[in-house]
């Protein structure tokens, strides 16, 4: 997540940078533009839901993965609402442009930073992670009697006992 954050950056202050003089060889610009946004999915764009399906044990993770769903709408929402007025609060289109791609450029990099500073470093065994939920929630005086059991389980056994 942090390499793609910083490509992602790193590639948008070259295009921000020079926007004239790329847009002016066409097959140069569908070219960088075409790496730009793939950084951006090859990074942030799927470690976000890696990080909130790696972070959290098995019975949290799709409460989880939904909020990590609904932020990311949220924040593509905004970008949409507070980019096209910083976009045309300039003189020209070019400028608007290049001021476009050098602040969404700063935020990858401050993206880049955060995920560095801030995500954990996960074991590649997930189960761990639910072996430490379910003690600390023993600790805590919860049955986990039925951690794990699966709902089909729980509804063959309901079934049993309303028909049988």
């Amino acid at each position: 997540m942090t390499l793609g954050f910083f490509l992602w950056g790193i590639v948008g202050f070259i295009l921000g940078g020079a926007i004239g003089p790329i847009q002016t060889v066409f097959p140069l610009f569908v070219v960088l533009y075409g790496i730009f946004n793939s950084l951006g999915e090859m990074g942030p764009g799927v470690a976000t839901f890696l990080c909130a399906a790696e972070s959290f044990p098995t019975p949290l993770r799709g409460h989880y993965l939904g909020f990590a769903a609904a932020v990311g709408k949220a924040g593509a929402a905004i970008g949409t609402q507070v980019f096209t007025p910083i976009q045309n609060s300039f003189s020209d289109t070019q400028k608007g442009q290049q001021g476009v791609f050098l602040i969404g450029s700063a935020f990858a990099i401050v993206g880049g930073i955060i995920a560095w500073a801030l995500i954990p470093d996960k074991e590649r065994d997930l189960e761990s992670e639910d072996v430490r939920f379910r003690a600390y929630l023993e600790e805590k005086g919860y049955d986990t009697s039925g951690f794990g059991e699966s709902l089909l389980d729980q509804v063959k056994t309901t079934n049993f006992r309303i028909n049988g």
